[in-house]
């Protein structure tokens, strides 16, 4: 028997299933299960092109639902068969397929009854958080699941509970953002205590104009435990006492600048050079020029390349020129006299002292300017 499901499936193991009891060879009552791309199916793909650039809403047909949910039934019934071979790598892979399965047919149904199916595989695989997450939906008095689905839910719930631990946060201030593995799981105030597998995670919480804290949060199983998180507002920076601006301050001298200076010397410097090495290039293209044993081709050659090596050294020679009487000026009537006002100021000292003789006294005034 075939079965066409108008769905895009995330996992190519649903591709095909064998059923609990069968060989190993694709035989038995499960048949095979066919994917066709083109559907509408659970409504997976991509969105409208609407601005806000979110997928589109889940299309519900029942009738996809029950093939999903009849897809992942076969795919549970191949990963026991997998357990029951010891064959716990292949096993997994069929029950994360049906995790898969389940929720395409929850997002293209509306029989909450499917949550429980899909907290027994979650169970199959150790994520007990999940599943006791999933059985609260089918417990939940809203959820309009038969009774005696919900009887089993709730046997498992209390199965579970002793597997999972409860964590109540008191977090301030509301808006704080709880993040766990790098991904939002929840915002302040909580209305409902976290649900966690056993084992240690690092929280974090962020909110704006708040400092952001980490708190490490150890889970036992069957435990119930509460922490209260309070982050510290950002301190602002305090702005620094002004001077009182009635007192008079000494006249500091400005330290010389010397940047000009060194510019000037470093450009005199590089002209120099570069016009050295390009008048002697100049001069062995001359030499070139004028040997007799020199071809015609490279005469020519030598005596374009040496005109042009010899307006390159005069213009570097007269550019050296330049930079240099810049220097000179600038060090003799600019650097100079800014190092000499600073020389001044800082060994100009005053000192008073007392002068006492027998039958005299008064005071001496001593400095250096």
């Amino acid at each position: 028997m075939t079965w066409t499901v108008v769905a895009v499936c995330a996992c190519a193991g649903i591709a095909s299933a064998q059923p609990a009891g069968g060989d190993g060879s694709g035989s038995g009552s499960g048949g095979e299960i066919q994917m066709d791309n083109s559907g509408s199916g659970s409504g997976s793909g991509t969105g409208t092109g609407a601005a806000d650039d979110q997928p589109a809403a889940p299309v519900k047909d029942p009738k996809v639902a029950k093939k999903w949910v009849a897809a992942a039934t076969t795919l549970v019934q191949k990963g026991d068969y997998f357990t029951r071979a010891k064959k716990d790598t292949d096993a997994k892979e069929q029950y994360e397929n049906a995790v898969t399965a389940y929720e395409k047919a929850i997002d293209a149904g509306d029989d909450n009854g499917v949550y429980l199916q899909l907290a027994l595989v979650e169970d199959k695989l150790d994520a007990e958080a999940a599943a006791y997450n999933h059985l609260k939906l089918v417990v939940d008095p809203k959820s309009n699941v038969k009774p005696d689905v919900v009887k089993k839910a709730q046997a498992k719930l209390d199965e579970l509970s002793a597997k999972i631990g409860l964590v109540t946060l008191t977090v301030t201030p509301a808006g704080t953002a709880v993040m766990m593995g790098g991904k939002q799981i929840a915002e302040a105030p909580l209305t409902a205590p976290l649900v966690l597998d056993p084992g240690t995670y690092t929280l974090s919480f962020t909110a704006v104009g708040f400092q952001p804290k980490d708190a490490e949060i150890k889970v036992e199983a069957g435990s119930e435990a509460e922490r209260k998180i309070a982050l510290d507002p950002v301190k602002l920076p305090t702005r620094a006492a002004e001077p009182d601006e009635t007192v008079e301050k000494p006249a500091v001298a400005a330290a010389p600048n010397r940047l000009r200076m060194l510019i000037g010397a470093g450009a005199t410097g590089a002209l120099v050079v570069t016009a050295t090495i390009t008048g002697i290039d100049a001069i062995l293209k001359h030499h070139t020029f004028t040997n007799p044993s020199t071809s015609t081709s490279n005469r020519l050659d030598a005596q374009s390349n040496g005109r042009t090596l010899e307006h390159v050294t005069d213009i570097c020679l007269g550019g050296a020129l330049v930079a240099a009487g810049f220097t000179a000026y600038w060090y003799l009537y600019r650097y100079m006299p800014a190092v000499t006002a600073q020389e001044q100021q800082n060994h100009a000292k005053l000192d008073v002292v007392p002068w006492v003789q027998s039958g005299a006294g008064g005071i001496v005034a001593a400095g250096s300017f």
